[in-house]
């Protein structure tokens, strides 16, 4: 389970750093849709010239606020378009859970399961997943926050389920199950 769960994060995350891009190049269509209104050279976005090089300049991720600025000075895309390309350029700019900046890097860090707290944090910020879902991850991370080790050390998914599914480790699983949650005292 845990492991679906870090692969959606790592999905989302390089699902958010796609979308600036999307919404910047939505900005550049309505731009051209709008071309009677610019005057170029666009000082705003570096000194573009034409439509195509003003395109260029919006594709790269470093001059987004720009563009973004520059298509809700000239509403150029709807205000809902543009509060969700600034949440997601602030995703971009800060990066994800531990600083991460791509798939592979936010995988890694989400993939132990000690950094499950400040992942669950970001997903409940960012993410899209199902508030059953959320309150699960939520309640693993609040078991982690409050000192509870995962049962013997294990750091993900594979690691956890190889260590509960020894018959000799089922108290330490169950303990911790009951600390995240899922299960009561009485059911311990």
């Amino acid at each position: 389970m845990l492991e679906i769960r870090i692969t959606r994060t790592s999905v989302f995350i390089s699902v958010v750093m796609l979308a600036t891009a999307i919404f910047v190049s939505s900005a550049l269509s309505a731009l051209a849709n709008s071309e009677a209104d610019i005057v170029y050279p666009v000082s705003e976005l570096g000194g573009c010239t034409d439509e195509a090089e003003c395109a260029a300049y919006c594709e790269e991720v470093e001059h987004a606020r720009e563009c973004l600025d520059f298509a809700d000075k000239h509403n150029l895309i709807s205000p809902e378009e543009i509060a969700e390309a600034r949440r997601f350029l602030e995703i971009v700019e800060k990066g994800g859970p531990g600083g991460c900046k791509d798939e592979a890097s936010c995988s890694a860090y989400c993939e132990d399961v000690n950094n499950l707290p400040e992942c669950v944090d970001f997903i409940e910020k960012y993410g899209d997943i199902s508030q059953d879902e959320l309150q699960r991850l939520k309640q693993i991370a609040a078991a982690i926050r409050q000192g509870v080790n995962p049962p013997g050390g294990c750091k993900d998914e594979a690691s956890c389920l190889a260590y509960c599914s020894d018959d000799s480790n089922w108290r330490e699983c169950v303990d911790f199950a009951e600390a995240a949650g899922f299960i009561s005292g009485a059911e311990a």
